[in-house]
């Protein structure tokens, strides 16, 4: 029986990584900003509401382009 519940597990951790971790090709996406922890993306490098966010968006402008992708628990968004 836990030989069973391993197998399972490892089934699905291997179908997660290629629905949703390995580069296919299909798309060419704008760099992604480093430094994101799972489930909080990059929300953590983000300064608290009120305070100066635009210098750290400056930045990331600076160091990735005109368009770079940032991810916020779990959902990607391109700036």
């Amino acid at each position: 029986m836990i030989f069973s519940i391993l197998i399972a597990l490892a089934i699905a951790i291997i179908a997660t990584y290629f629905l949703f971790f390995r580069d296919n090709g299909k798309y060419k996406l704008p760099p992604r900003v480093e430094g994101g922890i799972p489930l909080f993306g990059n929300a953590l490098q983000l300064p608290p509401v009120g305070h100066e966010a635009g210098i750290v968006v400056k930045q990331w402008a600076e160091k990735y382009g005109e368009m770079y992708l940032l991810y916020s628990l779990s959902a990607s968004h391109a700036s």
